[in-house]
C-alpha cells in the first residue's frame, strides 16, 4: 500500500511539472536589475494583466549571446537581443560556430546607445584607452560583442586590460578607481548624477570611426547623447524560435502593440511605434506577421529574400573591401576560403 501510494504521488508531481511547463514561456533577459531585466519584468507584468492565456517566467542570463544559445537548446522560448548579435547568430559569426536559422523577430524595442564611461577626465577619445584597466561587459552578452567590435576596429582590443563584470559590479569599480573605463548600455540615476558632478565622464566615438564602422556593419546606427557626445547604438529586440505556436506569438505582439506605452525603457531613450515595427532580422515571426496583417500595418523589412540577401551580399563586400586593403586576403600561405576570411573578420572585428 504504502509503494502504490509513493508511486501515485510521484506520478502527480510528474504530471503536475508537465502541466506547468506546458503553461509557461521562458523569457530570457540578461542580469538582475539591469535594462533587459526590467524590460522583461514590464512584458511579464503586461502580459499577466492582460489575461494572457500562458505564464511568463523572467530568466536572468548573461545576456543578448546567452539568450540565442538557450533559445537553440529549448532552454528559453522567448529572448531580448541585440541585434547585431542574431546578425552573427544568422550567419554563424562570432562565437557562433554554425548559422542559426530558426529565430525570428516579434518586435523591436529601442536603440540601444553603447556608452564608454571614464573616471580620468584627460581622457577624451577612444584612442587613448591603451594599457589602462577597462571593462569590456559580460562575455555572454551583446554588449560584449559590440565592445569587441569597437575595440578591434580601432586597434586596441590587444592594447587594454579587459575585464568582464556585470554593470553595476563595473561601475563599483570605477568608482573605487579600480577600472579606468567602463562600457554600458545604460545610464541610471547614480551615473548621471556622478556625471553632472564631473566626477565621471562620458568619451565620445570619433565620427570618422562610427561612419566607418556603420558602412561596415550595418546594424549600427549613430547615436547622439548630448550636443558634446555621440556614440554607437545598436537595437534591442524581441526574438522567439520560428515553431512556438502562431496564435501564441500574435497575441504576445498584440497585447504588447496595444500597451507599448507601459514597456520599461531606460531612462532618456525615445519611445516610437514605429520602432515597434523595424526589423533586423531575417523573418518576422509567423505570428506576428498576421498580426501586422490583421491591423494593416507595414513594417520596415530589410528581410524579404531579395532584401535580406542584397544585404549580406553588400555587408560582404564591403568587408572583402577592408579585408584586401589590410592585406588579410591573399597572403603568401594563406589557405583560407573568402568565407574562412569573412570569419575571421568577425572574429576580429
Amino acid at each position: 500500500m504504502k509503494t502504490k501510494l509513493i508511486f501515485l504521488l510521484s506520478f502527480l508531481l510528474l504530471l503536475s511539472i508537465e502541466i506547468y511547463a506546458n503553461n509557461v514561456l521562458k523569457l530570457g533577459s540578461a542580469s538582475k536589475g539591469e535594462g533587459y531585466d526590467n524590460l522583461a519584468i514590464s512584458i511579464q507584468k503586461i502580459l499577466k494583466e492582460n489575461d494572457f492565456k500562458k505564464d511568463i517566467e523572467v530568466v536572468n542570463t548573461s545576456g543578448s549571446t546567452d539568450n540565442i544559445h538557450r533559445i537553440k537548446n529549448g532552454h528559453l522560448d522567448l529572448g531580448i537581443v541585440q541585434n547585431d548579435t542574431v546578425f552573427f547568430a544568422e550567419n554563424g559569426l562570432g562565437t557562433f560556430i554554425e548559422p542559426i536559422n530558426d529565430l525570428a523577430m516579434i518586435m523591436a524595442f529601442y536603440d540601444e546607445p553603447i556608452y564608454l564611461l571614464t573616471n580620468i577626465s584627460r581622457i577624451n577619445s577612444i584612442e587613448q584607452l591603451s594599457n589602462i584597466k577597462i571593462n569590456v561587459g559580460l562575455e555572454e552578452s551583446g554588449l560584449f560583442e559590440s565592445v569587441k567590435v569597437l575595440l578591434k576596429s580601432s586597434n586596441l582590443w590587444d592594447k587594454v586590460k579587459k575585464y568582464n563584470f556585470d554593470s553595476k559590479k563595473s561601475m563599483e569599480l570605477l568608482y573605487a578607481d579600480k577600472l579606468q573605463a567602463v562600457f554600458l548600455n545604460q545610464l541610471n540615476t547614480k551615473i548621471r548624477v556622478k556625471l553632472e558632478k564631473q566626477e565621471i565622464f562620458l568619451v565620445p566615438i570619433p565620427k570618422v570611426l562610427i561612419k566607418k564602422l556603420k558602412q561596415t556593419f550595418t546594424y549600427f546606427s549613430e547615436f547622439k547623447v548630448n550636443d558634446e557626445v555621440t556614440t554607437l547604438a545598436v537595437k534591442s529586440i524581441l526574438i522567439a524560435k520560428k515553431d512556438i505556436d502562431k496564435e501564441i506569438i500574435y497575441d504576445i505582439t498584440r497585447l504588447l502593440y496595444e500597451n507599448y506605452q507601459d514597456l520599461e525603457f531606460p531612462k532618456g531613450l525615445e519611445r516610437s511605434k514605429d520602432a515597434f515595427c523595424a526589423n533586423p532580422l531575417n523573418e518576422w515571426h509567423s505570428g506576428t506577421q498576421a498580426f501586422f496583417k490583421t491591423e494593416n500595418i507595414k513594417p520596415s523589412i530589410v528581410s524579404d529574400s531579395d532584401g535580406y540577401v542584397l544585404y549580406v551580399i553588400f555587408s560582404i563586400f564591403l568587408i572583402f573591401s577592408i579585408l584586401y586593403s589590410a592585406d588579410i586576403f591573399f597572403t603568401s600561405n594563406s589557405q583560407h576560403t573568402f568565407i574562412d576570411s569573412v570569419k575571421t573578420f568577425y572574429l576580429k572585428y
